[in-house]
């Protein structure tokens, strides 16, 4: 009885159709790689992502005009 339950329990965590594993998400972590420096508040990391969007922007219309 309890080889029937583990086989069972095993062949849940795998698709029938494709035999591949099925979708673990990956919850309750933070983010892989933090590109923010040290000391620098949220606000300011957001402004000069916003600076440098605006200046790309501009140029890109620069060489099309």
């Amino acid at each position: 009885m309890m080889m029937a339950n583990s086989q069972t329990l095993s062949n849940d965590l795998y698709d029938p159709e494709t035999g591949q594993e099925l979708f673990k998400p990956k919850i309750g972590r933070g983010p892989r790689n933090q590109a923010r420096p040290v000391g620098s508040s949220t606000y300011e990391m957001l402004y000069r992502a916003g600076q440098a969007r605006s200046a790309r922007k501009k140029s890109k219309q620069r060489e099309e005009d």
